[in-house]
């Protein structure tokens, strides 16, 4: 099979009080193939150790944690106006060697 991009989204409801399982708010064809990702890029990484910390609980990771590959995507400086777009190319280099990885998105799937 070849290399896929994933898009994940950040259940909206993970906040500090939340108690609700993540298959609760996922379907398990999506918690298996984000389970199995080695690679990430995410908006903010310290959401995405936590949702995978989730994911973790009902379907184990392929990898430790602290083993899987989490790039956050840069952001734009403030003030900035019309900057020119940051290079993302070598944010894609996983799936240009044949890997898949996941795209997580904050707020739900606006990526």
């Amino acid at each position: 099979m070849s290399a896929q991009l994933l898009l994940v989204p950040t259940p909206l409801d993970f906040g500090i009080e939340s108690t609700a399982s993540v298959d609760e708010l996922l379907p398990l064809a999506t918690l298996r193939a984000a389970a199995g990702l080695e690679h990430w890029v995410v908006e903010n990484a310290k959401t995405a150790r936590a949702v995978l910390k989730r994911i973790d609980a009902v379907q184990a990771l392929a990898l430790p944690l602290q083993s899987i590959k989490i790039i956050e995507l840069p952001r734009p400086s403030k003030g900035s106006g019309n900057a020119s777009p940051a290079n993302l190319g070598p944010l894609l280099q996983p799936l240009r060697e044949g890997k898949s990885m996941g795209l997580m998105s904050e707020a739900g799937l606006p990526g």
